[in-house]
């Protein structure tokens, strides 16, 4: 009996050493609305990434509690020095009597690598968004168009 369990987690592992691709692709890991790296995503490569967060904060008396339930950015590499962003969130914020809940706005956007960086000199990339106003619950959208954004990114 004890044979044949080794046999068979022997023939199980040299399946999957032989099904493992020999070189890994690089994943550029952005968590959407909390940390953005200078790294551009490979060309013609798509990255979807989701995450949650939770914030209460104290203003003034009372509390403000922000849910994050699904922060989505979708990332394509365009060619190595750029990519496009979208990125849209599904949230709720509670504050005494009020509960919205709803999508925020639809961000666009793109990275633009600019320095690859060497010695003391790091990896630079520019990051630029744009929220649109037209999208997402009423409540959430920004009153004009004026949400532009300007990241540098460094190592």
């Amino acid at each position: 009996m004890n044979k044949v369990i080794i046999i068979a987690l022997l023939l199980s592992i040299s399946f999957v050493s032989k099904s493992q691709t020999v070189e890994l692709p690089d994943i550029s890991a952005d968590r959407p609305g909390m940390a953005t790296t200078p790294f551009i995503l490979q060309p013609q490569k798509l990255q979807i990434e989701t995450g949650f967060s939770y914030k209460k904060i104290k203003i003034e008396k009372t509390f403000q509690e922000t849910i994050l339930y699904n922060s989505t950015l979708l990332r394509y590499g365009i060619n190595q020095n750029s990519e496009i962003r979208l990125q849209t969130d599904y949230a709720q914020v509670k504050k005494d009597s009020l509960n919205i809940k709803g999508f925020n706005p639809l961000t666009i956007g793109t990275k633009l690598l600019v320095s690859e960086g060497k010695g003391i000199i790091p990896k630079t990339s520019f990051l630029f968004n744009l929220t649109l106003p037209c999208f997402g619950e009423k409540k959430f959208r920004p009153e004009k168009l004026d949400t532009i954004g300007l990241s540098v990114n460094e190592e």
